[in-house]
């Protein structure tokens, strides 16, 4: 289909109620969670209790997520839409591109992974393991197939030190034979005096009733998130007009602009 803005917050085409839902997680404490479940509205004020000022580490896990090699293959077709999440401590997940149609996938994607103040890390960097899973898309939310995971030791690495770049073997309880792997580059690394001492995360849920723009009567949905040249996009959904994300992403904020800056939220249909 062609690609068609499909509204911005509640705003849609000939007075549907299209909307969004968005969580805003403010970090600290794992169990401290606020979360909001609305309509975006364009020009959305971002509320100053979802950012936390003062506990963004000047420390971060660089992770360099280079391709894939041996993936096993989950369709029908002989091969595996393959993606990874990667999860650091008490971190936010991030998650790489989805590969089509590849069981060696070139991602050529780094991720910065944030250690809190309130973290354990800060007993002494490396007192965990980078966690690494990797999934096969399928349409639908609850239809992705798991397809291994690894556990990287970075205890090893200093600080502004030296990259460790590896292939890591993907483990599958479900299939002992297995030989799936993972290359990437690892680094600790301190950011500059200058860094954003905030951060806030927007979780895009899901949407309903949006507009159909395709001659067959569905859309194929995506969601553009925006703030302060900062821009996330999620993965579009085939043919749906209540498409599933759940993505997570992270906007860097100075605590000086606090209450001053807009969060655009907009979709599209591909």
């Amino acid at each position: 289909s062609k690609q068609a803005r499909m509204g911005a917050g509640v705003s849609a085409a000939k007075g549907s109620a299209s909307k969004v839902g968005v969580r805003a997680k403010k970090f600290g404490h794992a169990a401290k969670m606020s979360a909001i479940r609305t309509a975006m509205r364009m020009g959305l004020k971002v509320p100053e209790k979802y950012l936390v000022k003062g506990e963004v580490s000047p420390t971060v896990l660089r992770v360099t997520v280079h391709d894939g090699r041996n993936l096993p293959a989950k369709d029908d077709n002989g091969l595996s839409d393959p993606y990874l999440i990667l999860s650091y401590a008490d971190s936010a997940e991030v998650k790489t591109d989805i590969r089509k149609m590849s069981l060696t996938p070139q991602w050529n994607q780094e991720f910065d992974l944030p250690v809190w103040n309130e973290s354990p890390l800060f007993k002494g960097i490396g007192e965990f393991a980078l966690d690494v899973k990797c999934w096969d898309w399928n349409e639908g939310e609850e239809a992705h197939s798991f397809m291994g995971s690894a556990e990287v030791e970075v205890g090893h690495l200093t600080i502004d030190g030296e990259q460790d770049t590896q292939w890591h073997t993907l483990s599958d309880p479900a299939d002992p034979t297995s030989e799936g792997e993972v290359h990437l580059t690892l680094q600790w690394i301190t950011r500059p005096d200058n860094r954003p001492d905030s951060l806030l995360s927007v979780k895009v849920i899901s949407g309903r009733d949006l507009p159909p723009l395709d001659p067959s009567g569905f859309s194929d949905p995506y969601v553009v998130v925006k703030f302060k040249g900062q821009t996330f996009k999620t993965r579009h959904v085939t043919r749906s007009l209540d498409p599933d994300w759940m993505e997570l992403f992270e906007f860097e904020v100075m605590s000086t602009e606090v209450g001053a800056e807009t969060l655009l939220v907009e979709c599209f249909d591909k």
